[in-house]
């Protein structure tokens, strides 16, 4: 969870003015699959892709009619990190929303800015009164994470991941610095003759400002996720608290990049919240594949897709 946004500006692609295309039937997804994908492969504009891929998803939404009437559909779909474009792009599409039905945000996301995921949350969480879901098709790590502990429930496919939300700095975990410095106190008990040769070593290494910024910026993360979960406890497990959820998620995991999977997740947050195996995330699934098949096409060009906010705002981007 990067403790900075990193964002780079992205231009708004255009939207094609076409009707959509017909429903497409149930049976005929895994064809029309990979039609997309060979169709893109042929495409030589950005405004191509981004038309096929926006019909395409369309298409996709109109079979599962239940869960449009049910919910207003946004997405967080990038390989990028998460910062104000993100934000700014899904706040922007939330003040159009139906305050009749609840929110069905799809994620796919590496992480990034715990600021902006943040906000996002509680931006989409305080849209309407209905309830506000996360569906996971494959992951929502760090940032993603915290962003996800706003929802009233959260759908995770059997290979989906959350992730611990302990900070980075330049790439590197904010807790590592108090990690090092116990290990160097440990070696001067050790070889004591030594000590004046490490404390010089620690002085240049790890400032007393910097331990302290990475200490503060560990807290303000279990700052961000007690927030989010305070509404929840009576849906934790008994023996967990929104306290005890947002320190496992900062402090247990040792490894930024640990999986925290649809079983884990259960665990840590309840099966009240974490669920599996509903039309949310069948849809979800089905929405994640077509993105992950046009992602695979256009990647001859060095193009990337960006979906931050409604179907409309896919951007086809180098």
């Amino acid at each position: 969870m990067d403790t900075k946004e990193t964002t780079e500006d992205r231009p708004q692609g255009q939207v094609g003015t076409d009707k959509p295309k017909e429903a497409i039937p149930p049976e005929e997804k895994k064809k029309t699959s990979l039609e997309l994908w060979a169709s893109l492969r042929q495409v030589d504009t950005q405004f191509g892709a981004k038309k096929l891929i926006v019909d395409t998803l369309k298409a996709v939404l109109d079979t599962n009619e239940k869960i449009i009437a049910k919910y207003n559909i946004i997405f967080l779909w990038t390989n990028d990190v998460i910062g104000d474009y993100e934000l700014e792009s899904i706040y922007r599409n939330s003040q159009s929303f139906n305050p009749k039905k609840g929110v069905l945000l799809i994620i796919h996301s590496p992480g990034g800015s715990a600021e902006s995921a943040y906000l996002i949350s509680k931006a989409l969480k305080n849209t309407t009164s209905k309830p506000f879901h996360v569906a996971i098709p494959r992951r929502a790590k760090s940032a993603a994470t915290l962003l996800s502990l706003g929802a009233d429930e959260i759908h995770m496919s059997k290979i989906a991941e959350l992730g611990p939300i302990d900070p980075q700095i330049n790439g590197r975990p904010a807790l590592g610095m108090q990690h090092a410095l116990d290990y160097v106190s440990e070696l001067v008990e050790q070889h004591p003759a030594a000590s004046k040769m490490l404390a010089a070593y620690l002085a240049k290494t790890l400032p007393p400002v910097a331990l302290g910024y990475s200490s503060r910026v560990a807290e303000s993360a279990k700052q961000y996720a007690e927030r989010l979960l305070a509404d929840k406890a009576d849906s934790l497990p008994k023996t967990h608290t929104p306290s005890s959820v947002a320190t496992a998620l900062v402090y247990e995991y040792k490894n930024h990049g640990f999986v925290i999977d649809c079983e884990e997740s259960q665990k840590l947050l309840g099966k009240n919240i974490v669920k599996t195996d509903t039309p949310e995330l069948t849809l979800a699934l089905d929405l994640h594949q077509y993105l992950q098949d046009a992602q695979l096409a256009i990647s001859q060009l060095n193009w990337r897709i960006i979906l931050a906010g409604s179907v409309e705002d896919v951007l086809v981007i180098e």
